[in-house]
């Protein structure tokens, strides 16, 4: 994710295209902040009921699986986040280190930028939300 930056910008805007991906923002949210799956997640891309009870209960087992190792920030982005939300966290950092301003779209890069706010709530001093999506944990991220 460094690499991102390493010709220099003026800008960063960082979002996220894929499937499956807010599952992932949400297990990291619950992880970093605490709750069930269930107060994560919501409609997605048109997710129904049933597939949210699913992704709700997929979380909660992650959960419990790596509950051990989620107090620090960085594992929990190891264990429950992975190489795109990894990604994610050092450009932004990158971004920081050459004074360049960051746009958050999304659920999915808050919720990368929010491990960088557990390790250090002034990490994120240079970034803004470009947007606030109609998934909870979104909200409670941001």
């Amino acid at each position: 994710g460094m690499e991102a930056v390493a010709g220099g910008a003026d800008l960063l805007c960082l979002g996220d295209l894929g499937v499956g991906n807010s599952t992932v923002a949400a297990a990291l949210g619950a992880a970093l902040f605490g709750g069930r799956g269930a107060d994560w997640v919501g409609p997605g891309s048109g997710a129904d009921p049933a597939m949210m009870a699913r992704k709700a209960e997929t979380i909660d087992r992650a959960l419990a699986f790596h509950a051990a190792s989620l107090g620090d920030p960085f594992e929990a982005l190891r264990r429950v986040g992975g190489r795109e939300f990894a990604a994610i966290c050092g450009a932004i950092l990158a971004a920081r280190m050459q004074k360049i301003p960051v746009l958050l779209d999304g659920f999915v890069a808050t919720a990368a930028a929010a491990v960088l706010h557990r390790v250090n709530p002034s990490a994120l001093g240079h970034c803004l939300l470009a947007s606030l999506s109609p998934e909870p944990g979104h909200a409670k991220v941001a």
